[in-house]
């Protein structure tokens, strides 16, 4: 599975990989939402970083990029082009599979902006031959647990993962790329 696809555009949204340049924008979408990160994703209580720690970040994510390991996407509303969420697709769950992850910041709740790009990201994965797609998300976590079921995704199990030194109870959505069920 090999991922060369760095801009995406949907309805209302543009998917992109960042640039050196969005560094600020990502620093200030990560502090302003961190109170609404914190609860379900582990790495957000180290934010805010610095402008320089995102530029940096952002040149490890481009090298995990094209060394097809992570791929992570700002994602920018057409009427405004303001960074308004991030969005990630995961090699670690092996099998042929890819992992869809998302962020929208807080003040875009309701628009569907999560469920529109994971969409747009679960197809792209498919494209780039994954025999299946997942979602995990923290089982408390209602409003997410809502994207993958919009989405066609199947709730296929529950299970205790440790991330760092928490342990979460995490459900796992599924969706199996329509071209190869059969595999």
């Amino acid at each position: 599975m090999i991922n060369t696809t760095q801009t995406i555009n949907t309805k209302n949204l543009t998917l992109r990989t960042f640039r050196e340049e969005d560094a600020e924008s990502v620093q200030q979408l990560l502090s302003i939402n961190k109170p609404h990160l914190t609860p379900w994703i582990p790495w957000a209580k180290n934010e805010p970083q610095s402008v320089e720690t995102k530029k940096l970040q952002i040149k490890e994510w481009k090298e995990s990029f094209n060394q097809n390991k992570k791929y992570i996407y700002g994602v920018y509303e057409h009427n405004s082009a303001r960074l308004i969420g991030m969005m990630f697709m995961f090699t670690r769950r092996g099998n042929g599979s890819l992992e869809v992850g998302y962020i929208i910041d807080y003040r875009k709740y309701g628009k569907g902006y999560a469920t529109e790009a994971s969409e747009a990201l679960t197809y792209l994965g498919f494209e780039v031959g994954a025999k299946k797609m997942l979602i995990y998300c923290d089982q408390a976590n209602i409003a997410s647990a809502r994207i993958p079921k919009r989405i066609g995704y199947t709730h296929t199990s529950s299970e205790i993962e440790k991330i760092g030194k928490e342990e979460k109870r995490v459900m796992i959505w599924e969706m199996k790329n329509p071209i190869n069920q059969n595999e």
